[in-house]
């Protein structure tokens, strides 16, 4: 009998503290679009695997899409609620008519290293030379031209060819087999090959760039704000779970399983790169927005009467506890 009474307090205990949806209805199921297959995602990763949305009554479905503007079509036709894209991507899709709001930023520096062959000596062996980005026009194509622009080149003048490739990972199989000269890879894949003689040029990863916006149709803000709300709670407690140290070995199983590979390194490399790149307030900074601007906007010169400061919406955000001050 005593035995049968312990396992209906286990069984009863565990109910108690299991995640809840709020006033005992269903989850509520949404579905989160992001375009970055690396580390850089792992906030999104880890708020799904560890539960933080669930607690907040809230059952994700985090999509993977190749191409940043099809995370911004898919967001304003409603197929995903939440996105995760590049402020680049933002200011395209604002200008084409689409109400967006960053309601938070993973990342707000440059989150890629411009890697080149080990061929490649000087800033100046790359004049006539190939450079592979994710997307035109999106966060990879952004830190390309400021790298450029730092090693005194133009990729007009100098006729450099920058060419979209879809993912990151096709991007590093292309540089490794030759197929472009230079590329834009974040820590998950520029760290290897650095190990494997390939070169970092331009030191952009301190530049201020809204590389990882979270971002959601500002009708979805006001008429689903608990919902919104309930999302950002998620992740910033994923995001204060990925910068604490002793989380370390559950982020590396979960980054290597939804990367596809069996190799650690790869996942340390990625996870450092991140750590190293983010900051703990997860606010979404309008001079990061204001530098795409200036390089976008000779693409698209309607970008340039966007007062990008109308784009940013932390009201939620300001009202949580973000953990370190």
């Amino acid at each position: 009998m005593k035995s049968l009474t312990r396992n209906v307090v286990v069984i009863l205990l565990t109910l108690a503290f299991a995640p809840q949806a709020k006033s005992g209805q269903p989850p509520q199921k949404v579905r989160i679009g992001y375009s970055t297959m690396s580390a850089t995602t792992a906030p999104l990763w880890v708020a799904q695997d560890e539960g933080f949305f669930a607690r907040n009554g809230i059952d994700t479905e985090l999509i993977f899409i190749p191409g940043p503007p099809i995370v911004v079509a898919s967001l304003n036709r409603g197929d995903v609620t939440l996105a995760m894209v590049g402020g680049s991507t933002v200011l395209a899709g604002a200008a084409g008519g689409i109400d967006l709001k960053i309601i938070a930023a993973i990342l707000n520096r440059v989150p890629h290293d411009f890697v080149v062959r080990p061929e490649v000596q000087r800033p100046q062996d790359l004049r006539g030379k190939r450079v592979g980005v994710t997307a035109l026009g999106g966060t990879a194509w952004m830190a390309a031209m400021f790298a450029l622009e730092k090693l005194g080149l133009n990729a007009e003048k100098d006729h450099i060819t920058v060419s979209s490739l879809g993912d990151q990972r096709l991007v590093s199989q292309a540089l490794e087999s030759g197929t472009i000269d230079a590329g834009l890879l974040t820590g998950t894949f520029s760290l290897r090959l650095k190990r494997l003689g390939f070169r970092f040029f331009g030191d952009i990863d301190r530049i201020q760039l809204l590389s990882g916006g979270i971002v959601v149709k500002e009708g979805t803000l006001k008429s689903e704000t608990n919902l919104v709300k309930g999302l950002l709670n998620g992740l910033v407690a994923a995001h204060a779970f990925v910068l604490d140290p002793k989380n370390k070995p559950k982020l590396l199983t979960t980054i290597m399983r939804r990367l596809g590979t069996n190799d650690k390194t790869v996942a340390e490399d990625g996870l450092d790169d991140l750590i190293r790149r983010t900051d703990w307030k997860l606010h979404a900074s309008a001079e990061g927005l204001k530098n795409i601007q200036r390089f976008v906007q000779l693409r698209n010169p309607k970008l340039a009467s966007i007062n990008v400061a109308d784009l940013i919406d932390d009201t939620l955000l300001r009202g949580m506890n973000q953990g370190r001050e």
